[in-house]
């Protein structure tokens, strides 16, 4: 059987395009958090990333100590890991972001302070845009969709500020909490 060098070419631009990820619609990135700090590796991520291989002795929980946007993938606390990352990954392991507007460092749990009572607020935000915030005692439920959070019928501008935000209320630019990171 003779092979021509036109059919080996062919071949491998087929196996190629299968295994590089410049073919394909997705590949592999590294993350990581050194000394415990939040760390963004910028990538297209199509909105879908999956973790492949954990490579830190410290956890990576999406949501918690890891989550993504479609910019990126954030890391924090000591994790470390290589995620599948683009539109190709598939399968029901790969999460999907349908809403596409929480940025990753809007995603996990925070303490902030009031800054004109000085009274202390904890807030949760999922990849999807979920809120849960407790103050004054009590839990309050909502949403978070770019740079606006609702909480019930208040709605607060959002800042990016570090390793956290500030909240302002909309109907009183007094009214405002800084958050930080939960460790």
């Amino acid at each position: 059987m003779k092979i021509s060098i036109k059919t080996l070419l062919i071949a491998g631009i087929i196996l190629l395009g299968a295994q590089h990820p410049a073919f394909a619609n997705n590949q592999t990135l590294i993350c990581s958090s050194n000394n415990h700090e939040y760390a963004y590796c910028r990538a297209n991520t199509a909105n879908q990333v999956r973790l492949l291989r954990q490579l830190s002795s410290y956890p990576c929980q999406e949501g918690r100590t890891w989550g993504f946007d479609n910019h990126g993938v954030w890391v924090d606390k000591g994790c470390q890991a290589e995620f599948a990352i683009g539109s190709g990954i598939g399968g029901n392991n790969g999460y999907q972001n349908h809403g596409g507007t929480v940025p990753a460092w809007a995603v996990g749990k925070f303490q902030g302070i009031n800054q004109r009572d000085h009274s202390s607020a904890t807030i949760a935000i999922s990849p999807k845009g979920e809120v849960i915030a407790i103050w004054a005692g009590q839990t309050h439920t909502g949403y978070f969709d770019g740079y606006k959070m609702t909480l019930g019928n208040l709605e607060f501008a959002v800042q990016q500020r570090g390793d956290g935000f500030l909240t302002t209320l909309r109907t009183d630019h007094g009214n405002q909490v800084l958050f930080r990171r939960a460790y």
